[in-house]
């Protein structure tokens, strides 16, 4: 919140990790600075083929969004790198397979 400029938005996609419990929000800032606080918890399952159909039509390159490519091997430590607080590196992970 503190890094917003005036009139900013602060998007939250997904929940906090519960280790850091409930999240404090400086409503003295979001007043004072007119900030936009939007969140959403997630996409039900059923909404996924009609999420994908949009993705498609509308060309969005989701290639931009992919991190790294690994192989299944690479996954266990992958998997245990998501406890680290903070990211080795931006963007989704993919994991390869190869016949």
């Amino acid at each position: 919140m503190g890094s917003l400029r005036k009139r900013g938005r602060h998007v939250q996609a997904g929940l906090m990790p519960p280790a850091q419990g409930v999240a404090p929000i400086p409503m003295h800032r979001v007043i004072g600075g007119e900030l936009e606080l939007v969140g959403i918890h997630g996409l039900q399952a059923h909404e996924y083929p009609e999420l994908l159909r949009v993705v498609e039509t509308a060309g969005i390159d989701l290639a931009a969004l992919i991190g790294r490519r690994i192989g299944l091997d690479d996954v266990p430590a992958a998997l245990a790198a998501m406890n680290d607080p903070v990211p080795a590196q931006a963007g989704v992970t993919v994991v390869t397979f190869r016949d």
